[in-house]
C-alpha cells in the first residue's frame, strides 16, 4: 500500500472511447432506447490523432453522447474511414482476458430494454441474469454490438436504489469491468499505483449452478470461482473500475489488440488533478508510456494536459488536466 499521500490526485473516469464502425448505429441506440443526448459531432483533430500514434492524415469522426442529467459518465464514439480494422475482443466469450470488457451502465425496466435492444441488434450470451453480488440483488445483462462494443445493463433490485432521481432509460456510465489473468497484478496497479481505494472486494466464491452473466454451462458454473475487486480513488462506484479473474476456466489473452483504433471499449479517461505529478510518478514506478504527456484541445473539456497508459492487461487509460 502507499506509504504517504501523493502529490496528484485522480477522480473516476468522466468518459469512455470507444471505436465503432457507425456512429449513426450507435446514435440511435443511446438516444431512441436510452434516452442521451448528441453534445457533440465533430471530426478528430490531427493533433489528437497524432497522441493516439496514428497519422494525421487519417480521416475519423468522433461523437461525444451524454446522460441529459449528468456531467460525467459521457461515452465517446470514435469512427475512422478508410483503415483496416479488427475487433479488440474479436469473437470473445466472457472468460477471455485483456482490454476492457464493458461499460456498466443503469436501467429501470430490464425486460423493456432487453426488448429494444435486441430489435435493435444488440445479442448476448444469456438472458438478464438475477444474481447477488457483495450486498446489493440486481438483474444484469450483458448484450455485444456486431463490432464487438458490450454494455453490461444492471437493474437494481435491493436495497432500493438511491441518489439517481434522473435515471431516464439508460443511466450515466458508472463503472467499467476489466477480465484478467492475474487480479493480483492489476490489483497492485490501480491500487497501490495509482492509490485507488478499495470499494468492494469479493474474494474468491465459488458460482452457483445454473444461469450466470459469464454464459458457462449451468452443470458447470459450480465449479468456477471468481474473485472481483472494484476499486475507485474516493472509494465510490462512480467511475469506477472492476476487476474480475474466473478460476477454473481459461480463455484467450486478447490484451494485444487493446488499443485504438481497433473496434470497441477502447480506453477510460480520468480527470486528475497534478497530472505533472502523477505523469513522474509512473515514470518512478516504471510503468510504460503509450501516449508521452502533452497539451492538446478536447472538447468539451477545453486545453488539457494528458497523457495515456496501459493497465496491466490492455486497454488505454488517459489522465488529463484542464
Amino acid at each position: 500500500m502507499p506509504q504517504s499521500t501523493p502529490a496528484f490526485k485522480i477522480h473516476g473516469f468522466s468518459e469512455v472511447v470507444i471505436s465503432v464502425r457507425s456512429l449513426d448505429e450507435y446514435e440511435a441506440t443511446f438516444h431512441d432506447i436510452g434516452g442521451w443526448h448528441t453534445r457533440s459531432k465533430n471530426p478528430v483533430l490531427p493533433q489528437q490523432l497524432r497522441a493516439w500514434g496514428l497519422p494525421e492524415t487519417l480521416t475519423a469522426e468522433e461523437m461525444l453522447m451524454a446522460h441529459p442529467d449528468s456531467d460525467t459518465g459521457f461515452v465517446r464514439f470514435v469512427c475512422f474511414e478508410g483503415l483496416a480494422q479488427t475487433e479488440i475482443r474479436a469473437n470473445d466469450q466472457p472468460w477471455d482476458s485483456g482490454g476492457i470488457f464493458d461499460i456498466n451502465i443503469r436501467v429501470e425496466n430490464m425486460a423493456q430494454v432487453r426488448d429494444k435492444m435486441v430489435d435493435a441488434q444488440w445479442q448476448a450470451n444469456t438472458d438478464p441474469v438475477l444474481h447477488h453480488f457483495g450486498p446489493f440483488s440486481v438483474t444484469e445483462w450483458v448484450p455485444r454490438y456486431s463490432d464487438g462494443t458490450r454494455l453490461a445493463l444492471i437493474e437494481r433490485l435491493a436495497p432500493p436504489l438511491e441518489g439517481w432521481p434522473n435515471l431516464k432509460h439508460f443511466s450515466r456510465v458508472f463503472n467499467s469491468t476489466f477480465i484478467v489473468r492475474d487480479i493480483q497484478r492489476s490489483v497492485h496497479f490501480f491500487r497501490d499505483v495509482l492509490n485507488m481505494q478499495e470499494y468492494i472486494h469479493t474474494p474468491s466464491t465459488e458460482l452457483t449452478a445454473g444461469p450466470n452473466v459469464f454464459g458457462l454451462p449451468h452443470n458447470l458454473s459450480d465449479t468456477i470461482s471468481h474473485e472481483i475487486y472494484i476499486l475507485h480513488p474516493e472509494k465510490l462506484n462512480e467511475g469506477s473500475v472492476e476487476l474480475i479473474q474466473l478460476n477454473g476456466v481459461t480463455g484467450r489473452d486478447l490484451s494485444a489488440n487493446a488499443h485504438l483504433p481497433n473496434l470497441g471499449v477502447a480506453m477510460l479517461r480520468f480527470p486528475v488533478e497534478n497530472v505533472e505529478y502523477l505523469y513522474q510518478h509512473l515514470l518512478d514506478h516504471q510503468i510504460p508510456i503509450v501516449s508521452k504527456l502533452q497539451t492538446l484541445e478536447v472538447s468539451p473539456y477545453g486545453t488539457t494536459k494528458r497523457f495515456i497508459v496501459s493497465a496491466p492487461e490492455g486497454g488505454w487509460l488517459e489522465f488529463f488536466e484542464n
